[in-house]
């Protein structure tokens, strides 16, 4: 898994290319599952999250990888643990994001609106549809959702 490449700076790029990956990856390899980072079930699809197509694409981690992101590296064979550094950041911003948690997202980045005209701007993005998505149709609906949100984020500045 390449964790070395940083992920984007800003919010709404950081969803930008969690949307662009949840698109390219093989369908017949994942199923999408709000409650998954990016967790293989034997003799079925990999099952990934929001933050999991993000695992699965631009971090490369093979679909038999089981990935925790956590304070301590797993014990489970099989099993890989993002512990640290930006890429724990990026992906837990985007676990908050999915749920349209967008000044704790920000937060984790470490960003923050720019004057109280943002702050309010930022509190009239609505949350996206169907968030605790687990079938195709539904993280569909819900990476559509996001790019919209993704374009309000941009036109603040995050």
């Amino acid at each position: 898994m390449n964790l070395t490449t940083p992920p984007p700076g800003k919010l709404s790029e950081l969803i930008d290319l969690a949307i662009a990956d949840a698109r390219r990856i093989d369908r017949g390899d994942y199923l999408p599952l709000a409650s998954a980072w990016h967790d293989p079930v034997p003799g079925h699809r990999c099952m990934i999250c929001l933050a999991g197509a993000v695992i699965a694409g631009t971090l490369g981690c093979p679909k038999d990888t089981q990935v925790e992101i956590g304070w301590a590296a797993s014990e489970t064979p099989g099993t890989t643990t993002i512990t640290e550094g930006p890429w724990q950041d990026a992906l837990f911003a985007l676990n908050d994001a999915r749920a349209g948690n967008w000044p704790e997202a920000l937060r984790t980045l470490g960003q923050t609106p720019a004057d109280e005209a943002d702050w309010q701007q930022l509190y009239r993005i609505t949350k996206p549809v169907s968030a605790d998505f687990h079938d195709w149709p539904q993280f569909n609906s819900h990476l559509d959702s996001l790019a919209d949100r993704a374009k309000q984020l941009r036109e603040i500045g995050l």
